[in-house]
């Protein structure tokens, strides 16, 4: 395809020179022209620029190749700034420098632009996980659901980032996203959806690789590193609702939005960072605090009420269901938790010989839930 708009693949890279020839070689692959691959790495401390500068050094192809390398490390959001300012294809097809792109990941994005009319600025896929050493783990072919305004701001939408591609002009129209941005999948989704939506497509494009660097991990640590944890997930979703701000007064500058629309939006903000905000409270306080949380939100936010109550109650637990373990590790989890229920019975009931947690039920073969 030679006729079509130009497009930019752009690979993000800091620290992934296990990983980044595998991505370069998805980038240096794809089928689509004209292409301009732009391989930005963010100031990494180990060989990953090394290896994609040594890659675009022998690369014979058609497509043109664009290497930068930020003078210190900007973090994502600025380096997604960057990079748009670097682009000059009308659509951004964005990468990781752990994951690979099929060889037709820009091909098929671009037909499924171009069918649309264009309507679309916000385009994600369907996506396989990928082990550490490639092996395919399993099939994420969940679509990123559209719905009302508030719904969309309840959920900060939930976009599939590691698929995500968007139109240049999110940037022109906005501005840059906000420096201390993590979630920048969420905060450009939500300019395209003020625009007209977001583009599904349905199809595997990408290969997402789960291993123990990335930062949605979290396999491996305690019960209380994992809280503390994600108490700062919830920080970088205040983040995703101050751009959300920014963005909606810009949409009603331009006459994209109504007063109205403004108006419910920006008290959906308010009331939903609220919530972020007791909830990092809750996590990251002592008991006589979170059960204030708990007590708090019980009518209006059940859910949440009910969920914090699990974190208090039993933690492991919890944990294990957050981190999608499998069936064998949430039977131990509960097993301990049985057993420390089991020695408190047994202590309340003036057993002579005290219970270890978890050391009776462990050993009984025959325990089963």
């Amino acid at each position: 395809m030679n006729d079509g708009p130009l497009v930019t693949f752009a690979l993000f890279t800091y620290n992934q020179e296990r990983f980044v020839r595998e991505a370069v070689e998805g980038a240096l692959s794809q089928t689509y022209s004209p292409l301009e691959i732009i391989f930005s790495d963010d100031c990494s401390s180990d060989r990953t620029f090394d290896i994609m500068r040594e890659m675009a050094s022998t690369y014979t192809g058609p497509h043109e190749i664009v290497l930068n390398r930020n003078g210190s490390n900007l973090g994502l959001g600025e380096h997604v700034n960057r990079v748009a300012e670097m682009a000059r294809g009308e659509l951004i097809v964005s990468a990781a420098g752990d994951d690979v792109s099929l060889p037709c990941r820009c091909e098929e994005l671009v037909g499924f632009w171009q069918a649309s009319g264009r309507k679309y600025k916000f385009i994600d896929s369907d996506f396989a996980a990928i082990d550490e050493y490639g092996r395919e783990i399993k099939l994420l072919d969940s679509p990123t659901v559209v719905g009302p305004i508030d719904e969309m701001l309840r959920t900060r939408m939930r976009v599939r980032g590691c698929s995500e591609s968007y139109t240049r002009d999110l940037f022109t129209l906005f501005g840059p996203i906000l420096p201390d941005t993590v979630n920048e999948d969420r905060v450009i989704a939500f300019r395209s959806y003020l625009l007209g939506g977001i583009g599904n497509y349905s199809g595997v494009l990408v290969l997402y690789r789960l291993h123990d660097s990335n930062v949605s991990r979290h396999h491996g640590i305690s019960s209380y590193t994992f809280l503390k944890e994600s108490a700062w997930v919830d920080r970088t979703l205040l983040n995703v609702y101050l751009n959300n701000r920014r963005d909606l007064a810009c949409a009603y500058s331009l006459g994209i939005i109504d007063k109205r629309t403004l108006d419910d939006a920006l008290a959906a903000i308010e009331y939903h960072t609220e919530l972020l905000c007791d909830e990092i409270k809750f996590l990251e306080g002592g008991l006589g605090l979170k059960i204030s949380r708990i007590t708090k939100h019980m009518v209006n936010e059940p859910a949440h009420a009910v969920r914090w109550t699990a974190i208090l109650m039993c933690p492991s637990v919890y944990v294990a269901i957050r981190r999608k373990e499998t069936s064998d590790q949430l039977i131990v989890h509960a097993k301990h938790v049985m057993a420390r229920l089991y020695g408190a019975w047994r202590k309340a009931r003036g057993a002579k010989e005290r219970v270890k947690p978890g050391e009776e039920l462990l050993k009984a073969d025959n325990f089963t839930l």
